[in-house]
């Protein structure tokens, strides 16, 4: 049989250990690192993420006052990595501090730890240093395993603008793709200034048919202007199929931008898959539509086999309203759709529609007799309508 361990063994080794946890919190984080205006210059990194807008403007105050002060403080922070025995220290310090023994010894949890360092990295971004200040925090810190630090790099890089080009490139080519999101943030900060990553944007895109790409990327993309909509039509004729519906999907915000395109369109929205069908329309609705073209190549998806298509449809022309009306015939057999929020929408573009042609009236009026209550419904309150106007 084992020897049992007397209790009072056990008591003095949670003592031992929590007195080296509290030796361990003053060495690493407790021990002075130099003073502003009476105060260490941690208080001032808390005070900056405080609730109070007044405590953060006045922390801020004082950052610009002294920034070669925090410029080193800040770098020496969050250039320490925690290791395996740190996050162990830091599990077993946040089980003690919430202990009477804790308590008593005043040990504090590693939040706080965290909070410095992730203020330190929002400090810098204050400061604006030189890319050769901070080029190895930077890339360590997009790789991070706390998301809010990955986020706070991601906006000191935005706000270094071109020299922080090369760094971003290598970031979205990574194969971690939570360093792709942290670097495609920075690039959205940017906006069109960083239009010359635009090809590596769209490599991100297409890199993995397998997983969904960030919805973030496609919202960088759309700042691109001209240049996105080029890069991402060039792309089309030599896609597969999956990655061209990535691709019409990024060029539905670029609007007319993509208006030689228009073709490829087209064509899309005759395959068979519905999400191509549907991307396709609104890539063409916000480009290329037109009377001509809607009633050839729009109208008829209004029977198309798939609810979502036929919404997407209906969605589309209640941005063009002026050119629908040669769809109204379409419209009043959609108001017997399966679907209630195909039959709300018909409703409201059957009410909103301007009705312009001779022909319109008749095709309301015969809309009375049908058998369909609601259709009936419709039909005679859009013609009373038209009765106040005259």
């Amino acid at each position: 049989m084992s020897r049992l361990i007397h209790p009072s063994r056990w008591v003095q080794g949670t003592v031992l250990l929590v007195i080296f946890l509290c030796g361990w919190t003053l060495v690493k984080f407790a021990w002075p690192t130099g003073e502003v205006l009476g105060k260490p210059l941690d208080t001032y990194l808390l005070q900056l993420g405080a609730p109070m807008p007044k405590d953060r403007e006045s922390a801020r105050e004082v950052i610009e006052q002294h920034r070669e002060r925090f410029l080193t403080h800040c770098l020496q922070l969050v250039s320490e990595q925690p290791s395996g025995l740190d996050r162990w220290i830091a599990r077993m310090r946040a089980r003690v501090a919430t202990s009477r023994l804790g308590r008593i010894l005043k040990v504090s949890p590693p939040y706080w730890d965290q909070q410095k360092r992730l203020m330190a990295m929002r400090t810098l971004g204050l400061i604006q240093p030189s890319l050769d200040q901070v080029d190895e925090v930077l890339h360590s810190g997009l790789r991070d395993r706390d998301q809010p630090f990955r986020m706070e790099t991601a906006k000191l890089l935005a706000s270094l603008n071109p020299p922080a080009f090369e760094v971003l490139e290598d970031a979205l080519e990574d194969s971690d793709a939570v360093v792709r999101k942290a670097a495609t943030y920075a690039v959205y900060r940017m906006g069109s200034h960083a239009e010359e990553l635009t090809p590596s944007l769209i490599q991100c895109l297409v890199k993995d048919p397998q997983i969904e790409p960030d919805p973030l990327l496609y919202d960088a993309l759309a700042l691109m202007g001209n240049r996105a909509a080029n890069e991402l039509g060039k792309r089309l004729p030599e896609a597969s199929a999956p990655t061209r519906q990535r691709l019409t999907k990024a060029m539905i915000p670029l609007g007319g931008r993509c208006r030689p395109y228009g073709q490829w369109f087209i064509e899309g929205m005759r395959e068979s898959s519905p999400q191509m069908r549907a991307f396709s329309l609104e890539a063409f609705s916000a480009s290329s539509w037109t009377d001509q073209t809607a009633s050839e190549h729009v109208f008829p998806l209004l029977r198309d086999e798939d609810a979502m298509v036929r919404l997407t449809v209906l969605r589309c022309m209640d941005t063009h309203l002026p050119l629908v009306e040669d769809a109204l015939e379409h419209l009043l057999v959609l108001l017997e759709d399966q679907e209630p929020e195909i039959r709300r929408w018909t409703q409201r573009l059957i009410e909103r529609m301007p009705i312009t042609q001779t022909a319109s009236p008749k095709v309301l009026s015969h809309a009375l007799e049908s058998r369909n209550l609601f259709v009936r419904q419709v039909a005679s309150q859009k013609l009373e309508q038209l009765a106040v106007r005259k």
